[in-house]
């Protein structure tokens, strides 16, 4: 199971090539590359108040491509999308969420995560989008994919 993952995360898996762009699976060697996008997410988010933890980042992105799925766009990469699944707590079934989309080739990305949530056998796949100044374009591009609102989250600082 070790050099599986491992295999996974040392060989690309060629996800989408269309005409304008390349998906593809991620591997260890684009960490730094993801590092400079996420920073770059990190730094357009309400978060930016909060220190980036390349750490903590590398080691998330690390248990994506091991559990779930992180996907990049471009050569050299120029965007980056990730997802994890987890069981219905009340249903049976399993979920998947995005856990970051950001930089170029967003709608291809995206393609690349619900692909990927089908063949892990997903009932359903959510979508994050900032409550920012971006939120409107956003919410309609996701309506127009078949997405719906569900929820909203509320954050308080500690």
């Amino acid at each position: 199971e070790d050099r599986q993952r491992h295999e996974r995360q040392s060989q690309p898996e060629l996800l989408h090539d269309g005409s304008a762009s390349v998906i593809r699976s991620a591997t260890t060697d684009d960490i730094p590359a993801l590092l400079v996008l996420g920073e770059q997410f990190h730094l357009a988010s309400p978060y930016a108040h909060l220190p980036f933890d390349t750490v903590r980042v590398t080691n998330t992105l690390n248990a994506a491509m091991n559990d779930g799925i992180v996907v990049v766009h471009g050569d050299p990469v120029d965007g980056m999308a990730g997802a994890i699944k987890g069981p219905l707590w009340f249903a049976d079934g399993f979920a998947a969420q995005e856990l970051f989309l950001w930089g170029r080739g967003g709608k291809e990305l995206r393609l690349a995560l619900e692909a990927w949530a089908r063949r892990e056998g997903c009932g359903t796949f959510s979508m994050v989008c900032l409550e920012n100044e971006r939120f409107p374009v956003i919410s309609r591009m996701y309506r127009m994919a078949g997405y719906h609102p569900t929820e909203h989250h509320f954050v308080k600082s500690l």
